[in-house]
């Protein structure tokens, strides 16, 4: 079994090497890790809050849709254990054409992006 360890040699040839570089070179090199770690730390928070930014924007828009287009006709649930005909009909159109209830929903709040700051503005 080796034991590799770090020899005073070692730590010499990196010193010998660094000193080699001009002053210039020295902070292009060191310049360049910076940035670097930079770009990375400030990438991966950008990323993070465009991920939370979708996240909280599809999560409002399904709550507007669920409270627009479910909630009224499932509001016979809360006295009997089933939906009457009308109900469950208007429910299959609703989820077989989703277009149509974007459709509508488009018509009568506006742009969703649009209702949602005037939300945020208001709270």
């Amino acid at each position: 079994m080796t034991v590799v360890s770090a020899t005073n040699d070692d730590a010499m040839t990196i010193r010998t090497r660094w000193g080699g570089f001009t002053l210039t070179q020295q902070f292009v090199i060191m310049g360049g890790l910076v940035v670097a770690a930079g770009m990375v730390i400030i990438g991966y928070w950008v990323a993070r809050q465009i991920e939370d930014g979708v996240t909280r924007n599809a999560a409002a828009a399904t709550v507007l849709y669920v409270d627009c287009f479910i909630s009224p006709l499932t509001r016979e649930l809360q006295t009997a254990d089933t939906l009457s005909i009308g109900p469950v009909r208007a429910l299959d159109e609703i989820f077989k054409d989703v277009r149509l209830a974007t459709d509508w929903f488009r018509s009568r709040y506006g742009n969703l992006t649009d209702l949602l700051s005037t939300a945020v503005i208001m709270t």
